[in-house]
């Protein structure tokens, strides 16, 4: 998981989520990926059927929260916290983390 430093609206950026250390996180092919936080404090960010966000890589520690459209979200204020966790689905971990796939599960039987 990637422990939150920060989450706050940034003037012509949106709302960006600042890691405690590198997040580890590729872009790959200009696509936003499914985010879940936890523990942020704040019903806004918390996981829920109600709550899904998308986000993209801006730095090694930044990434910026997106809705589940992937649109940038607009309220200000709305999302600010310092403290929680961010996770993505296993599948997307392994491929925005520049992970690769064990040999044994590409090789054709």
């Amino acid at each position: 998981s990637i422990q939150i430093s920060d989450i706050s609206n940034e003037r012509g950026v949106g709302v960006v989520l600042t890691s405690v250390s590198s997040h580890r996180l590729r872009q790959r092919r200009g696509r936003n990926f499914p985010i879940k936080l936890c523990n942020t404090g704040n019903p806004f960010l918390n996981a829920s059927k109600t709550v899904e966000l998308r986000a993209r890589v801006l730095s090694t520690e930044r990434l910026e929260l997106l809705d589940a459209s992937g649109n940038s979200l607009e309220h200000e204020g709305k999302f600010d916290t310092s403290m929680g966790e961010a996770v993505l689905p296993a599948g997307q971990s392994l491929f925005h983390s520049g992970g690769y796939i064990p040999m044994l599960a590409t090789m054709p039987l």
